[in-house]
């Protein structure tokens, strides 16, 4: 019997507890386990610390520390976790620089097809999507 692997941690960093709350039911249910929620930039990083998630999607503009310190401080640690920035900033110049510090995709708020979230994650999208 072949044994499965554990289902990656994500680390879900946003202010907004309704964005929150809807991005981890939406992860838990593609398979995800939710690592840990974090509503300011300082939290973020606590949590960051604590559970060393496979995952840490990121909220550009929070409280306490916006996403671009955090993304630097997450990099300082851990150069192989996979950071996702999700705001509604879409601005060139707000894209570029989470790409330059590090994040591995940036994917704006809004409605968002499975197909694109899965590979914002760093999977393949499922067949027939």
């Amino acid at each position: 019997m072949e044994e499965q692997e554990p289902p990656k941690s994500v680390l879900v960093c946003e202010d907004d507890k309704g964005w929150r709350r809807i991005l981890c039911a939406r992860l838990e249910k593609m398979g995800y386990r939710i690592a840990g929620e974090a509503e300011t930039g300082v939290e973020s990083v606590n949590r960051f610390v604590e559970t060393e998630p496979d995952i840490v999607l990121l909220d550009l503009k929070m409280p306490e520390g916006d996403g671009l310190t955090v993304l630097r401080f997450v990099r300082e640690l851990n150069n192989e976790v996979r950071v996702v920035m999700i705001t509604a900033d879409n601005t060139p110049h707000a894209v570029q620089t989470a790409l330059r510090l590090g994040a591995n995709d940036y994917i704006i708020k809004g409605p968002l097809t499975n197909e694109r979230f899965l590979r914002a994650l760093g999977e393949p999208a499922p067949p027939n999507e």
